[in-house]
C-alpha cells in the first residue's frame, strides 16, 4: 500500500507526496459546506409571505418581505396603540387599503410613525450562540426615510419574526404586501456572564485595562 505524507499546503489545499508523486486535494467546497451546515436559519412560514432569500451571493443580510396576507386584526394585535383608519391618509395616523378578500396591500405609515409588522416566519437559529439583528436597506432608507428600530431575535425566540417600522421622513410613506422590506444579519454572540466584584478590585484591574475615562463616549479623562 503507497503511503502517503503531508507536504506543503497552498491556499485552500493540502499537499502530499510519495515516491515522488503528489496528489493535491482542494478543501474549500467542504469547508463552504461545514461553514452553510453550522450557521443556519430553519424557518416555516405562518402566512403567505416570501420566503427569505439574499439579493446576491455572499451578502451579509438575508432579506424579509411584507406577507400578502396580513389582516387588520393581525396589525391591531402587534400595535395595540396605534390609530388604523381607511379612509385619505392623514398625519398621526395608518391608513390600510385591502383587497377584496380584506387582505392588506398597502399600508400608509405617517411621518414619525412606528408600526411593528409580523413577518410571517418563525425560525430556529444554529448555532444557540448567535442571534438575528435587523438592518435597514440602504435603498429604502435613503430614499423614503424608513428606517427599522433595534430589533434583535435571539435563538432561543421561536415565535412569529416581527419587523418595527419608523418614518423618519415629514411625508406620508408607502409600503407594500410582498414588497422587501429589512435584511437580518445572522451574527455570533458570546454569552457573558455578569459578576459582581469589590471597588477595590475593579479599580486595581481597571489600570490594566486602559486609561479612558467616564465623561462619556470618546472621554480620555483618566478614571480617578
Amino acid at each position: 500500500m503507497r503511503q502517503w505524507k503531508q507536504g506543503c499546503k497552498k491556499d485552500n489545499e493540502l499537499s502530499w507526496y510519495s515516491q515522488g508523486k503528489s496528489l493535491n486535494i482542494n478543501l474549500w467546497p467542504t469547508f463552504k459546506t461545514m461553514q452553510y451546515n453550522m450557521n443556519r436559519l430553519r424557518f416555516i412560514k405562518v402566512r403567505d409571505v416570501k420566503s427569505p432569500s439574499r439579493g446576491n451571493e455572499g451578502d451579509a443580510g438575508l432579506d424579509f418581505y411584507i406577507p400578502e396576507d396580513l389582516t387588520l386584526q393581525d396589525l391591531v394585535k402587534a400595535n395595540p396603540a396605534l390609530i388604523f383608519h381607511c379612509e385619505i391618509p392623514e398625519p398621526g395616523k395608518v391608513t390600510l387599503e385591502y383587497n377584496s378578500n380584506n387582505q392588506v396591500q398597502v399600508i400608509y405609515i405617517s411621518p414619525f410613525t412606528r408600526i411593528l409588522i409580523p413577518s410571517g416566519i418563525k425560525g430556529l437559529l444554529e448555532p444557540r450562540s448567535s442571534m438575528l439583528m435587523a438592518a435597514n436597506k440602504s435603498g429604502i432608507s435613503t430614499k423614503k426615510g424608513l428606517i427599522y428600530t433595534a430589533e434583535i431575535v435571539d435563538s432561543p425566540y421561536v415565535g412569529e419574526i416581527h419587523i418595527g417600522v419608523y418614518n423618519t421622513s415629514q411625508e406620508i410613506q408607502v409600503i407594500e404586501a410582498g414588497q422587501k422590506l429589512v435584511q437580518f444579519i445572522h451574527v455570533p454572540i458570546y454569552i457573558t456572564e455578569p459578576e459582581e466584584i469589590q471597588q477595590e478590585e475593579f479599580y486595581t484591574e481597571s489600570q490594566m485595562w486602559g486609561s479612558r475615562g467616564d465623561k462619556g463616549f470618546g472621554s480620555s479623562q483618566n478614571i480617578k
